[in-house]
């Protein structure tokens, strides 16, 4: 029940990290109001498809076989971003 309590708060707090930014980028860019709600609805619409079609699968298939493939892409990038720090720090 914790892990569940833990997974939803989680993917909460993750569905609305992109609000902010799109204020940012309104007055960053000048993007006009319409296109900033367009952009939610389209963010809204494939976050929930993503919601209801990966949460079933994560209960068929399982969790750990569902995020390996994500998180053996992650590690290339944050190696080499790490990698493109320190050329940076030593320059």
């Amino acid at each position: 029940m914790t892990g569940a309590a833990i997974a939803f708060t989680s993917l909460y707090l993750a569905a609305g990290a992109l609000m902010p930014l799109l204020v940012v980028y309104k007055e960053q860019w000048g993007l006009p109001a319409a296109l900033l709600t367009l952009t939610f609805a389209v963010f809204a619409i494939g976050f929930l498809a993503a919601v209801l079609t990966l949460g079933s699968l994560s209960d068929h298939v399982g969790r750990q076989r569902l995020l390996s493939p994500p998180r053996s892409l992650n590690s290339p990038r944050r190696t080499g971003k790490d990698w493109a720090r320190s050329l940076a720090a030593s320059a």
